[in-house]
């Protein structure tokens, strides 16, 4: 699971439960989720799932809520960024390339 720090915002999760008008109580119980504080970060944006609980999140939305939409967020996005600026030269993706992502 990632820490995007310091930032908070709805996550697609938030807003697809609200359009649904599924509570987060029902949805942890369909994901099979013991932690309740869990679910409110990755609900407020100030935490993202891991990809094996992102792809759960997935199914049980029957896509609503796509793995890809926890890389939108900007806490990711930075992740992400750093991440690669750790990687060596030739593994970086060219500038245009990230670019081209972030619109």
């Amino acid at each position: 699971m990632g820490r995007a720090q310091g930032t908070k915002h709805n996550s697609a999760l938030a807003v697809w439960l609200n359009r649904v008008g599924m509570t987060s109580r029902e949805f942890q119980r369909r994901l099979g989720d013991k932690s309740m504080s869990r679910l409110s970060r990755w609900l407020s944006g100030e935490e993202f799932p891991g990809l094996p609980m992102a792809y759960e999140i997935e199914r049980i939305t029957e896509g609503g809520v796509p793995m890809e939409a926890w890389l939108a967020s900007k806490g990711a996005r930075a992740i992400l960024k750093t991440m690669r600026d750790k990687q060596p030269e030739e593994f970086r993706p060219a500038k245009d390339d990230l670019e081209d992502a972030e619109e």
